[in-house]
């Protein structure tokens, strides 16, 4: 499934910038007016199936921009897959298809995701950082592999490529440790190095959405403690949609914690609003 996915993102690189959503059309027009300020999206009764396996049924959820969202569940609840219908990359793996409506705020416009709006969902993709569970680097330097989002998917002037660079892997707090070897081999890196390059790539884009799929879970704890940390600076200045095994991580995390049970959204709480529950709550809610 994973290769599928990563198949799907790196064909972004040689279409990304070329199908732009013009004008405004009526369709555009009623999406705006159904995904109010302060939302980056609105999901309304998503169903996905692969097959005649239903594995989300119903969803309706909004995302608060600016802040985390972070997506908690029993393995098989279908985190993932919600995750992933964000940037449609579910329709990638065989037998997928996905339904009802999915508003995002995308270059100062709202377009809903599924509709003919969009077209080459590249244009999508392209305006959202994903990072996986497991580092995916490729076996190339740590210049290469930045390259393939400045060059490839962004299409930068030379000029830029360097500042840009720079600026994503001192987001990532990465520079400190490789701007003396940005030539060196990216598989030299420690797992935790190497997961932040991953989230370095996903912020050179500048995204719209920063998607998070259980980051941490393949770190020990202090790399999984510096990834945290770059989580919530980046929490404060974009829209971070997360999914995450552990409780009490979630509640370090969340602005927004979301609990979804056998593919159905059947819990929100909000840090600025009711408050989180606590660790024991939420234990409970998973047990029933």
């Amino acid at each position: 499934m994973k290769d599928s996915i990563m198949r799907a993102v790196r064909g972004v690189l040689q279409r990304a910038t070329s199908g732009r959503v013009n004008g405004r059309s009526p369709a555009e027009q009623s999406a705006a007016c159904a995904l109010p300020e302060g939302l980056a999206a609105r999901l309304a009764g998503v169903r996905v199936a692969f097959g005649t396996r239903q594995v989300l049924h119903d969803v309706h959820l909004d995302v608060p921009s600016g802040m985390t969202t972070v997506l908690i569940g029993r393995s098989g609840s279908g985190k993932s897959t919600l995750l992933r219908v964000l940037q449609r990359l579910n329709e990638c793996l065989p037998g997928c298809t996905t339904t009802g409506r999915v508003l995002l705020r995308l270059d100062g416009r709202v377009v809903d995701a599924y509709s003919g709006a969009v077209g080459d969902p590249s244009w999508l993709r392209a305006r959202m950082g994903m990072v996986f569970q497991s580092p995916d680097v490729l076996p190339l330097s740590i210049r290469r592999n930045m390259d393939m989002t400045l060059r490839h998917v962004l299409c930068l002037p030379e000029t830029e490529v360097a500042p840009r660079m720079e600026e994503a892997l001192r987001e990532a707090a990465l520079w400190d440790e490789v701007h003396d070897r940005l030539d060196e081999n990216a598989l030299g890196l420690s797992g935790g190095q190497q997961q932040r390059l991953c989230l370095a790539r996903a912020l050179a884009l500048r995204p719209a959405f920063l998607l998070l799929d259980e980051p941490t879970a393949s770190l020990d704890i202090a790399s999984a403690r510096a990834i945290e940390e770059r989580i919530t600076s980046l929490g404060h200045t974009r829209t971070v949609v997360m999914v995450s095994h552990g409780l009490r991580q979630a509640l370090r995390l969340a602005d927004n914690l979301v609990l979804v049970d056998a593919g159905r959204v059947v819990r929100v709480w909000n840090r600025h609003g009711a408050g989180l529950p606590d660790v024991a709550e939420l234990e409970h809610h998973l047990e029933d």
